[in-house]
């Protein structure tokens, strides 16, 4: 019996992790951004910080101004297409 319940806990441990294996490999290639999702989460991180530190929600033009900065940033610096 012990046998038996130690094959199964293996069976299923070696299935968890070749799925959590696959899992991350194709994770990898979605992870493949463009210069608008770094401007994108560079805009979030922006709004992010000054909502938890000061307290304030920007405009959207200044989020926008965010957005455009890190967009062109990541153009000039040859970043992601």
């Amino acid at each position: 019996m012990k046998k038996k319940v130690f094959s199964l806990m293996a069976v299923v441990l070696f299935m968890s992790s070749s799925l959590n294996l696959n899992a991350n490999v194709q994770n990898e290639d979605l992870d493949t951004g463009t210069c608008f999702d770094v401007a994108a989460e560079a805009e979030q991180n922006f709004m992010n910080n000054m909502a938890t530190r000061f307290r304030i929600i920007p405009r959207d033009e200044i989020a926008y101004n965010v957005f455009a900065a890190a967009y062109d940033g990541c153009v000039e610096a040859g970043g992601p297409s």
